[in-house]
């Protein structure tokens, strides 16, 4: 008879796994990793960006699925029944045509600082498996899955690993909009605006809690935050005004820029 040695003993054991966690012990895990993306999301909210990276991470544990990891969801025989809540829609081929970049998420609230708002009421929902596929992103006619925002947050980024920066990765990372803010003084400063995916990973944050939330844990325990309080449209002090306009072409940013009816640009006043 031939023997295993000690390494393909453990690889063996790792691709085809013999022992499987108790349902209570899975439930405690999902738990625990709604409780880093709502703790990750509450960060965010208040002024922590990089807080989207951990949500990457918790949702990649959810979800991610390859030849020597089962994922979470996969495990407790929910993946393929759950229903995700999606704000993502699809972008007619005339206008894909004619953008060179854009977010597919519905609610988009552009003032101080481009987020998104609570989820909208009677958004669809889909299965897991396409949730993960599905397109939210796209940048030089190249379309990016929720799969690849996350995987890039949290393989790439810095989520769990910090690597050299693929195509992927750099789409997200690098600016396809800048920021220009003239104050009461009319001082300008204009600055590029990177790191889209950090509001992609927020957006998933909220799709994902308003609907395992509800469908598989004690929604009691579960509350969904949003990011309406960080978007500053008006306040009691100095005027500044806020411009958007495309990296590449200088054109500025208005609501005839999207296909997204739930799109809002607003002015700001604040005391900043």
């Amino acid at each position: 008879m031939v023997s295993l040695d000690e390494t393909q003993i453990l690889f063996y054991s790792f691709r085809n796994p013999v022992m499987q966690l108790p349902t209570s012990d899975l439930a405690k895990q999902l738990k625990r990793q709604l409780t880093f993306i709502r703790n990750s999301a509450s960060a965010y909210d208040a002024g922590h960006p990089e807080e989207a990276l951990r949500i990457g991470v918790a949702i990649r544990v959810l979800l991610h699925d390859t030849k020597f990891s089962n994922s979470l969801l996969n495990q407790m025989g929910q993946k393929e029944s759950l229903k995700l809540i999606t704000t993502a829609k699809e972008i007619p081929e005339d206008l894909l045509a004619e953008l060179d970049f854009g977010e597919c998420l519905a609610g988009m609230v552009i003032g101080s600082s481009i987020e998104y708002s609570p989820v909208p009421d009677g958004m669809p929902t889909t299965s897991c498996v396409e949730w993960w596929a599905q397109p939210v992103f796209f940048r030089d006619k190249v379309m990016f899955t929720r799969k690849d925002v996350v995987l890039s947050a949290a393989n790439k980024d810095g989520g769990a690993h910090v690597d050299e920066p693929d195509e992927k990765l750099q789409a997200l990372q690098t600016a396809f909009w800048t920021k220009t803010q003239t104050n009461a003084d009319g001082q300008t400063t204009t600055i590029p605006m990177e790191d889209n995916h950090f509001r992609m990973l927020r957006r998933f944050a909220d799709e994902l809690l308003l609907t395992v939330t509800a469908e598989i844990t004690d929604a009691a325990e579960c509350k969904c935050l949003n990011t309406s309080s960080q978007l500053e449209e008006s306040g009691p002090n100095n005027f500044f005004h806020v411009e958007y306009k495309s990296l590449n072409t200088g054109t500025p940013l208005t609501s005839s820029n999207f296909f997204d009816p739930c799109t809002r640009i607003v002015d700001c006043i604040s005391s900043k």
